[in-house]
């Protein structure tokens, strides 16, 4: 797969002085909040859209706090226009159903995504995980044909799933690729919706904030 990584890359090296500044700081923090406005405002999602997304997650794992505090650390849950992924290993099928079940009594939540696994053993390869991950995101960041902040990745056992929105089916051909050929996969669960989705919500259906 032939890459052109120049334009991302010049917009990689234009924000590094932004991110050599400490998070700690007023204008470390105040640099953060731009970067994280101005990602959410190239979104497909758009800034309402994404604050509804993160209001969901806030929600969902304040539900887990007061019924199952193990949950926030042993589940991950990832929002994505109202879509609610539930990824992760339990040794016990009653957590599972009440993760699931939780989940879906948030409001607005219009899909519930369970892809949670059970076994005895609950132990995966944390550190391959995090790898597959890091380089998969990066891949996706610098291909000038992905728009990579439509997609999400998370990585369990060397399953990797992506979801977000595509701009069409060529684009998300080439993340799935990416996702394939990154070393290490075993499996590739694709969550993909094109932008044109007439499953996805309108701007108007959205709850207030």
């Amino acid at each position: 797969m032939k890459v052109s990584k120049t334009g991302p890359l010049l917009c990689a090296l234009a924000v590094l002085p932004l991110l050599s500044v400490s998070a700690c700081t007023p204008i470390g923090m105040a640099a953060s909040a731009v970067a994280t406005v101005g990602s959410a405002a190239i979104e497909e999602r758009g800034v309402d859209g994404t604050a509804n997304d993160t209001a969901i997650k806030a929600g969902i794992t304040g539900r887990f706090f007061q019924s199952d505090a193990g949950l926030m650390t042993d589940i991950d849950v990832t929002v994505f226009e109202r879509r609610v992924l539930l990824t992760g290993v339990l040794k016990d099928a009653d957590r599972k159903a009440l993760a699931v079940r939780l989940a879906k009594e948030e409001p607005d939540v219009i899909q519930v995504l369970d892809y949670i696994r059970i076994r005895a053993d609950e132990s995966t390869d944390l550190a391959r995980d995090v790898a597959i991950a890091g380089e998969l995101r990066s891949s996706l960041m610098f291909d000038s044909r992905i728009v990579a902040v439509n997609y999400k990745v998370g990585v369990v056992d060397r399953t990797v799933y992506v979801i977000g929105l595509a701009q069409d089916a060529e684009e998300r051909t080439r993340v799935l690729d990416w996702c394939r050929s990154t070393e290490y996969v075993r499996q590739v669960v694709d969550l993909i919706w094109l932008k044109n989705d007439p499953r996805r919500r309108k701007p108007s259906d959205r709850r207030p904030l």
